[in-house]
């Protein structure tokens, strides 16, 4: 039994070892990519209603699916794309082994669930499997199949590019981690370092404090001693000292009292004056500082107006250089489509008056081919008409003649009448050859016309596809364009907006727009790179194009040059056989000529025997060193001219014989009854006359 692939992480179907009696088994694998098995399961209905429901643990599950029903697998998990199979196990009566069958081993694979991509195909089932009579089996339906993986390989590709943002955006992440473990540590050590230098140098201020102390104390003890002596006699004197200064310290106070008061009073009024002046600073510094508020605050708005202004200008001058460049971009885009017109149109001309030539050449190698077939039908009728009037005098002729004289006659017309019969199948064979090499020719030239009217439209419609592609590219720039503009407007809003904002909800606001900003950029790179994708792969295609358009124009001129080297060597092979036939014909008429001429001589002699009329005779002197004889005979229908020539005794006979109805013959020999040798006009003309 045969069995299908379906491949792309949709299912494998293989057979298995043992057949399944009034049912069939599935052997199924369900596979979770990147993830586990927590919720994953495995839901089939029979009928269109609940059947089964099952718990997928990653090992191979079998199912055993009754004959004669529809069945439709759904594989899931929350947060995955859901695949569904279809199954139809219903089967005509007698198929298979007495409705056996051998068991079918399928894997789903499915994948996290991205938000960005059309998720419409996995609506419907990504495979239909049911009863192939030709297979006598199941197999699954490939028009169907092949439709679904055309979109899913589609899916897949925006998948695979959604991962490819995902991984980079988590490798910014990870070495954004990465580089701030990396300063957590580096700031760890550091403080573990400063901490161990601050123990070490407490432990050695700590011992050195102790020693301190120690020899402090030993000196305090010391010190102590020396002063019991002398405390006695310090305080007896400071006692006498005290009395002293307490009379004088009196003395001075009162002094004292009455500086204080003065020293008061100048106080009190240099502070009210102080006072009064810091007032009136204080209140020209606030007026100043106000003023300064009020300038500041000028100051900060004009910076503002002038910021927006060179703000606003900067962004008319983008969305200017924006439109500059697409204008330019547009005209670059014109200037080479209008050139490429030109090559194109340059090169249709040329292809133009190429297959004018051509036809002109075909139409004149037909006319000519034509020509000669109407030369050669008008030479073979005027051949036959020219034989049927020598046959019809010949045949005269012999009637004239009596006895063995009309029997060798009719034996030598009988004779060449073969001969002519056979020249003339000949000629009917070299031109129904001529006809098939003409006939082959017009086909050679019909199916050159064929080739370049399908070569011509499919220029036409390869012109068609690169303008179309040319019209949707320039929409796609115009639409991005308009969507970078609009952008670059709402950033600018969304940059005045957060700087009116104060405090933490400014900081909130400045990351959410870094973050907006940051998803941005890595969808423009993404857009970018679809793009660029795009642009390489239409590049590609139409350079596909112009390569197998180019490869098609070159076969197209090889079999045109082909044809027309092979209507060459059938020119020269009809030129080479005209030849031939003319070699022949001349072969033929020579054989003719010697037969008749050969008869012509024998008559000569018969009637020289039996008086031939001798109209004319010519002497020469005989002592003389060349003497010429020319004679005349008329004989029936016949007229010879014999020239005998003799130089120093060496005899030479020439003989010319002129038939009733134009044939002419021509005879050499060494004497009269040798000349019997056929010769040419011209050694005639040249050595007899």
């Amino acid at each position: 039994m045969k069995h299908g692939i379906l491949v792309w992480s949709l299912f494998i179907l293989s057979a298995g070892s043992a057949f399944a009696q009034g049912a069939l088994k599935v052997n199924l694998k369900f596979i979770i990519d990147d993830g586990n098995r927590e919720d994953a399961k495995i839901d089939i209905k029979r009928d269109g209603n609940v059947w089964k429901n099952m718990m997928s643990d990653g090992k191979k599950e079998s199912v055993d699916l009754d004959l004669g029903h529809e069945f439709l697998f759904t594989f899931s998990k929350p947060g995955y794309i859901t695949k569904k199979l279809y199954f139809s196990t219903k089967v005509p009566t007698g198929a298979g082994t007495n409705n056996e069958f051998l068991p079918y081993l399928f894997t789903v694979t499915i994948f996290k669930q991205p938000s960005q991509v059309n998720l419409v195909v996995f609506n419907q089932p990504v495979g239909r499997i049911s009863f192939k009579e030709s297979l006598d089996d199941f197999d699954y339906d490939t028009d169907y199949t092949q439709s679904v993986l055309d979109q899913l390989k589609e899916v897949e590709k925006q998948i695979v590019k959604i991962k490819q943002v995902e991984a980079a955006k988590k490798a910014q992440e990870d070495a954004k981690l990465v580089t701030l473990k990396a300063d957590a540590d580096a700031k760890k050590k550091t403080e573990e370092d400063t901490r161990k230098k601050a123990e070490d140098a407490e432990k050695v201020a700590k011992a050195k404090a102790d020693e301190d102390a120690r020899k402090q104390a030993e000196d305090t003890k010391k010190k102590a001693s020396d002063a019991d002596k002398a405390a006695k006699a310090k305080l007896d004197a400071e006692a006498k000292k005290k009395l002293e200064e307490d009379n004088k310290k009196k003395v001075q106070e009162a002094d004292n009292a009455l500086k204080a008061k003065a020293d008061e009073d100048a106080r009190k009024l240099a502070k009210a004056k102080a006072e009064e002046e810091a007032r009136k600073l204080a209140k020209a510094k606030e007026e100043d500082d106000r003023k300064k508020a009020a300038q500041a605050k000028l100051d900060e708005e004009k910076k503002k107006a002038d910021k927006a202004k060179m703000d606003e200008e900067a962004r008319k001058k983008e969305q200017d250089d924006l439109k500059n460049k697409a204008k330019a971009s547009e005209a670059a885009k014109k200037a080479k489509e209008e050139e490429d017109a030109k090559k194109k149109a340059a090169q249709a001309k040329i292809d133009e008056e190429a297959r004018k030539k051509a036809d002109a050449e075909d139409k004149k190698k037909t006319q000519e081919m034509e020509k000669a077939r109407k030369a050669r039908e008008d030479e073979d009728r005027k051949a036959a008409e020219k034989a049927a009037k020598a046959k019809e005098e010949e045949d005269k002729r012999i009637e004239t003649l009596k006895g063995a004289e009309k029997e060798k006659a009719i034996a030598d017309a009988k004779k060449q009448a073969e001969s002519d019969a056979k020249a003339a199948e000949k000629a009917k064979k070299a031109r129904e050859e001529q006809d098939k090499l003409d006939a082959k020719a017009a086909k050679a030239k019909e199916e050159q016309d064929k080739l370049d009217a399908k070569a011509k439209n499919a220029r036409e419609e390869e012109d068609k596809r690169i303008l179309a592609k040319a019209a949707k590219a320039k929409e796609e720039n115009d639409a991005h364009i308009k969507e970078a503009a609009l952008a670059k407007i709402k950033a600018d809003a969304e940059k005045k907006r957060i700087e009116k904002l104060d405090g933490e909800e400014k900081v909130q606001a400045e990351a959410a727009e870094k973050k907006r900003v940051l998803d941005e950029q890595m969808a423009a790179a993404a857009k970018a790179a679809k793009l660029k994708a795009e642009e390489e792969a239409r590049q590609k295609s139409e350079a596909e194009a112009k390569k197998k358009a180019d490869e098609s124009d070159r076969i197209a001129r090889e079999k045109l040059a082909a044809d027309k080297a092979h209507a060459a060597e059938v020119l020269k092979a009809d030129e080479k056989r005209k030849a031939e036939e003319a070699y022949r014909k001349k072969v033929a008429d020579d054989e003719i000529r010697k037969q008749q001429e050969a008869a012509a001589v024998a008559d000569s002699r018969s009637r020289q025997g039996t008086g031939a009329t001798q109209l004319t005779e010519t002497k020469t002197d005989p002592n003389a060193s060349k003497n010429r004889v020319e004679e005349y005979f008329q004989e029936g229908n016949r007229k010879i001219t014999q020239v005998t020539i003799t130089v120093n005794g060496q005899l030479r006979v020439f003989r010319k014989v002129i038939y009733s109805w134009g044939a002419i013959y021509y005879f050499v020999g060494n004497s009269v009854a040798d000349c019997k040798n056929p010769t040419t006009e011209s050694i005639y003309e040249a050595e007899a006359e």
